[in-house]
């Protein structure tokens, strides 16, 4: 996690009541193994997010959220995550 602290004058050093702000730097994994949108199934949307991060097993999933589409926890996001991902899809 970041933690920035800047105001109207730009970023200090010191730490001022309503200036602060804390971005986390990797998202937190999703509550169904499989549901990447959040809304309570994992179907065609959650395939579409998949397939936009589905890379060749050389690429890190830790890497801007990488690994929450890692679903077979072998760090890397592959045809072995589709097939996790096909045996939970719930919706069309």
């Amino acid at each position: 996690m970041t933690l920035t602290v800047g105001g109207p004058e730009g970023t200090d050093t010191a730490i001022r009541v309503g200036f602060i702000t804390v971005e986390p730097t990797e998202p937190p994994p999703p509550p169904i193994p499989g549901d990447f949108d959040g809304d309570g199934d994992v179907d065609l949307l959650d395939w579409a997010a998949f397939q936009e991060r589905m890379k060749a097993p050389s690429e890190d999933p830790t890497l801007a959220g990488w690994y929450i589409f890692d679903l077979d926890s072998d760090y890397d996001v592959d045809l072995s995550d589709w097939s996790q991902l096909q045996k939970v899809m719930t919706g069309p």
